[in-house]
């Protein structure tokens, strides 16, 4: 797989946010690192990373996110192609 960009990470915190129809979370970078951080709450949802790793663990949140929302019928009634792209199939 390619190299994992600031932009990809970016887009898939967009895909998260969109799926909980909320602005929540957010990536904080510090020393080399890049962390999700959970804007609402005010801190981080896990331990710092490196791209590929906050990368994977974004699908994975994106993935959950997306099957909650299927299971409401909110955003994924617009799109059930969303899942594939956040999980990147």
């Amino acid at each position: 797989m390619d190299r994992i960009t600031k932009h990809d990470l970016a887009r898939r915190v967009a895909l998260l946010n969109r799926y909980l129809d909320e602005d929540a979370y957010d990536l904080s970078w510090a020393n080399g690192g890049v962390r999700i951080y959970h804007a609402d709450a005010g801190h981080d949802v896990g331990p710092r990373g490196t791209k590929r790793e906050i990368y994977d663990v974004l699908g994975g949140m994106c993935h959950v996110a997306a099957l909650t929302a299927r299971s409401r019928n909110s955003n994924c009634s617009q799109s059930p192609d969303l899942v594939r792209a956040c999980v990147g199939l």
